[in-house]
């Protein structure tokens, strides 16, 4: 099993959880598309990306609720973004 490191996170991922880890850029392709994304760094946390009505949220399903996504530059560099819907 694989692990790696990523330049913008000092969180270990495992490889082979996720087929295809992407950038920021190419998971917005995803995110336009009508996916949604989340980033491995999150762990296990139920909260994925989306575009809702005409927004970048994040949907926090603790809460059941959506909040307007604040992007960081952590998220903006990271190469851990992946696909889940």
């Amino acid at each position: 099993m694989e692990e790696v490191k990523q330049a913008t996170s000092p969180v270990m991922i495992d490889a082979d959880i996720v087929d295809e880890l992407m950038t920021f850029a190419e998971a917005m392709v995803d995110l336009i598309s009508g996916k949604s994304i989340k980033r491995k760094e999150w762990g296990d946390i139920d909260e994925y990306g989306l575009l809702k009505d005409g927004w970048l949220m994040i949907h926090k399903s603790e809460m059941n609720r959506f909040d307007i996504w604040k992007v960081s530059d952590g998220d903006l560099l990271a190469e851990d973004w992946y696909t889940v819907k």
